[in-house]
């Protein structure tokens, strides 16, 4: 079965022939969990670093700060997650093709997935991120391989 999560949204999945899927993924980040001995995987797509305090989004992975640490707890807590034998990849953070880039919001989130994954102590892999594509990343539980589609920007 094929999970679809879209911005904001994630997902925890331990079916043998799941895939975990996010679509669109230009200045947003996706960060990919997988448990090679117990085949639990785990996605979240986030859109934006840090909230302002003032509002928090109905969807718990929107922001970076407050999202990605609760997915890591959830997995700690809830799926006994092993992450001694864990796959983390870290995929987005595509820059804007504009001249000028006031926001960087790209830039912005992969620096702060950065922070959080090394203040929890947790080793991974960035294998596509920053450029100036949009990614389709899956997820596939039986083998923990993840598929990679690109294609360029066009904003």
């Amino acid at each position: 079965m094929d999970y679809i999560i879209g911005i904001g949204e994630y997902a925890i999945v331990s079916g043998f022939d799941d895939r975990i899927v996010t679509h669109a993924l230009g200045s947003c980040v996706a960060v990919t969990f997988y448990c090679q001995t117990t085949k639990v995987g785990a996605m979240i797509h986030i859109a934006l670093p840090k909230h302002s305090g003032n509002h928090i989004d109905s969807k718990p992975g929107y922001y970076a700060d407050l999202g990605l640490p609760m997915l890591i707890n959830q997995l700690k807590l809830k799926n006994n997650f092993d992450f001694d034998h864990a796959k983390i990849n870290v995929f987005g953070g595509a820059n804007s093709k504009r001249q000028v880039d006031t926001f960087m919001i790209g830039p912005r989130n992969l620096e702060e997935v950065n922070r959080i994954l090394f203040e929890h102590k947790l080793t991974f892999d960035a294998t596509k991120t920053g450029g100036y594509v949009s990614r389709t990343i899956e997820l596939n539980l039986s083998s923990g391989i993840v598929n990679i589609k690109q294609q360029p920007l066009i904003i």
